[in-house]
């Protein structure tokens, strides 16, 4: 989780234009000004980066950097372990 944290720290600053700095393990996306066009580009971002699909429902209930980061490793397990469907880049990214 920790490599998963620093580099979902980096995305969520580059997509908030904030200092990673600003960004701590409990730090929640939208207190910190996400909203739901922010949480679109998250989204993409999370996918390009990680190959990890997350919905905005999944964004909204894991919304501190800490569960976003764990719930981005769990599904990189269930992908690893074959547990998982996953969509191609265009059925993803276009949804």
């Amino acid at each position: 989780t920790g490599d998963t944290a620093i580099r979902l720290a980096a995305i969520w600053a580059d997509v908030l234009k904030l200092d990673v700095s600003d960004i701590s393990a409990t730090a929640s996306f939208f207190a910190m000004g996400g909203h739901s066009l922010n949480a679109l580009v998250l989204r993409n971002r999370i996918y390009q980066a990680f190959k990890v699909q997350m919905t905005l429902k999944d964004l909204f209930e894991h919304s501190t950097l800490e569960k976003a980061a764990e719930y981005i490793d769990n599904e990189t397990w269930l992908k690893k372990d074959g547990r998982q469907e996953i969509a191609t880049d265009e059925e993803y990214l276009f949804d």
